[in-house]
């Protein structure tokens, strides 16, 4: 994993633009510990790229980068290509390869193929390439976006970096009030804006071509192609299918010089990962505990790494280590976060990166299985108004969707904003009130209204271009909400989190194997079992104990931020936040109510917490407001 950044512009040997792009590039030193440069090329479109590097295939000096081709073209690259030798045996002859890295490998697809080479390679990725007359520019992203990657075309030049906040920093961008406004609503971004003006995220499956003629954005995969349908094909043995897939998944991110190690927190996903992970050499797997009673998992992951025979590190977080990281955290973000575990990542991936330069996650089952409670309620809409039409869902999707309605008790109040947002009869438009988040945070935040509805509509059009009345409809719907946006911002944050600490995570779960075998899927397999992920569940019997599977009381690395409110809410550097917020006023504040905001709930309310992670954005961020 690295960092990597650069500049198309004729004047490339201007000393503004120099400095600019040194400035860019120096602001990505925590992502690539082991090795740093910039090279420029002139040419027909004249470029410098700077990189990073994180040595994790071919630790050798030939793998350097910015890496040049023998015909001249040029290539940075952050992550890893996992079909290397599958990639390396198509090429055959045509290449003589010096190194044993991937980015060689793709420095040859990318020159034998062009942009139609993008396609052949498998794994996460993002990169900046130009061919060997410098006729053309390539700025690609993997399918999902794992990997970030940001540009801005600013008068006759385009800048890339790796991370927006290096790009807004250098090239004193204004903050982007449309993007605001989606963060305070969602939490993640629904369109490739950023907290930056002018400055946006290159989409996920996306390739941007910089030519002299000009620039063109082309898709080379998209999620929704691979949605389900009324065609989805049936299975004969899904589980032993889907065992297959997670075996290849996994046995393929293994590929690696260095040592590899996984997150384990004893749910199924982790423990799923970890133990197929042993099997091709995991080293270790970490853990992050609180010590307050409830909120500790450990005993799961013991079992877990017990039973494939592998360490178990355990990092204890106290209230003085997660107050101590959270600046360090939120300015490792490219916008702010409004979820507090994210800090604990960040603890776990330091003590981790203290040894290691790899780690699994099994991040994405959640998303990908529609195991979240929230899911269900437009779900069980929609097959009922089928129903009423005299098209009623299979047995098993009501047993999966029904079978345990006790367990949604404790989501009342999510219920009844879906309900009273005409859930019942517009499954998505009640949805979508129910994961806005302005109700958590309406006492702090004053958003323009038009700009609110511009916003919603954008995402409804995005998660439902062809409308949503059908259950197969409502079902593909959430399903491109749940990884297509909502995904993306956890995989954003697990991003910042650990390059902080110059860590790299590889996610088997969201491979592009496994993503064109699970989207497809009819919701009777996706959801059809006795409990949430039943599919997955049988998937890993094999592998993962039964007392792991069959838990029902996975919580998901909570943070016990109401038990340490007691006596942390008036701490200092709390009410310094609260206040720093009025006093500095804030863009979309409503200042005149922040100094109550103390006294209503403590650290365990949301809105509170995300006035404190935005405040803190703000002060470690140079934004012009």
């Amino acid at each position: 994993m690295c960092g990597i950044s650069g500049v198309v512009s004729k004047d490339i040997d201007d000393s503004w633009v120099k400095e600019t792009l040194v400035s860019i590039h120096e602001g990505l030193a925590h992502r690539g510990p082991n090795g740093s440069a910039i090279t420029s090329k002139s040419g027909a479109i004249p470029v410098s790229f700077g990189h990073h590097r994180l040595a994790i295939q071919d630790l050798s000096s030939n793998s350097d980068q910015p890496m040049r081709s023998p015909s001249g073209a040029l290539l940075v690259f952050n992550g890893e290509i996992y079909n290397c030798a599958d990639l390396r045996s198509e090429i055959g002859n045509r290449w003589q390869f010096i190194t044993t890295g991937d980015t060689e490998v793709l420095l040859a697809v990318l020159e034998l193929f062009g942009s139609a080479g993008i396609s052949k390679i498998e794994g996460i990725f993002a990169f900046a390439y130009v061919n060997s007359d410098s006729s053309e520019i390539l700025l690609g992203r993997d399918r999902l976006g794992i990997k970030p990657l940001y540009w801005c075309k600013d008068q006759s030049r385009v800048w890339f970096s790796s991370e927006s906040k290096s790009l807004g920093e250098s090239l004193n961008k204004k903050l982007d009030e449309h993007a605001f406004h989606e963060w305070a609503i969602f939490q993640f971004p629904v369109t490739s804006r950023t907290f930056y003006k002018d400055i946006s995220a290159v989409p996920a499956g996306h390739v941007i071509s910089i030519r002299p003629s000009g620039v063109k954005v082309k898709k080379y995969w998209s999620l929704t192609d691979f949605l389900p349908s009324n065609s989805s094909r049936e299975r004969s043995d899904l589980p032993a299918e889907l065992e297959a897939v997670l075996e290849k998944s996994v046995s393929e991110q293994m590929i690696s010089d260095v040592p590899i190690a996984s997150f384990n927190s004893g749910g199924m996903d982790s423990s799923t990962i970890t133990s197929l992970a042993a099997q091709h050499g995991l080293a270790e797997s970490f853990i992050g505990t609180y010590e307050v009673q409830g909120y500790s998992e450990v005993s799961y992951a013991r079992e877990v790494a017990k039973n494939v025979g592998i360490p178990l590190t355990e990092v204890a977080i106290t209230s003085s280590d997660f107050f101590s990281a959270l600046p360090k955290v939120i300015s490792s973000l490219d916008f702010p976060i409004a979820g507090p575990g994210s800090v604990g990542q960040f603890i776990v991936a330091r003590e981790a990166s203290k040894k290691y330069r790899v780690m699994l996650s099994g991040s994405g089952g959640d998303e990908l299985f529609l195991g979240y409670t929230r899911d269900r309620f437009p779900l069980i809409a929609a097959a009922l108004e089928n129903s009423g039409h005299g098209n009623p869902p299979s047995m098993d999707v009501w047993n999966a969707l029904t079978g345990d309605l006790r367990s949604l008790a404790g989501y009342a109040p999510m219920h009844k904003v879906f309900s009273q947002n005409l859930g019942y009869s517009h499954p998505i438009d009640g949805f979508i009130a129910s994961v806005d988040r302005r109700a958590d945070t309406a006492d702090f935040f004053d958003l323009d209204s038009k700009i609110v509805d511009d916003v919603k509509n954008e995402l409804i059009s995005r998660i439902s271009p062809n409308g949503s009345t059908t259950l197969d409809e409502v079902h593909a719907s959430i399903l491109n909400y749940e990884v297509g946006f909502f995904l993306s911002s956890l995989l954003h944050v697990e991003d910042r989190v650990s390059m902080a600490s110059g860590l790299e995570i590889r996610v088997p779960l969201l491979s592009t194997r496994m993503l064109e075998f699970i989207l497809p899927l009819s919701l009777e397999h996706r959801v059809g079992g006795a409990r949430p992920k039943d599919l997955l569940r049988s998937a890993a019997r094999r592998i993962v104990p039964k007392s792991i599977l069959d838990r029902g009381d996975k919580m998901g690395f909570p943070v016990p931020l109401r038990e340490w409110s007691s006596s942390s809410i008036q701490s200092e550097p709390i009410r310094n936040l609260v206040h720093s917020a009025a006093e500095m006023n804030r863009p979309f504040l409503k200042t005149e109510l922040l100094g109550s905001s103390l006294r209503k709930g403590g650290l365990g309310n949301r809105g509170l917490w995300a006035l404190m992670s935005l405040e803190t954005w703000f002060q470690n961020t140079k934004l012009s407001l």
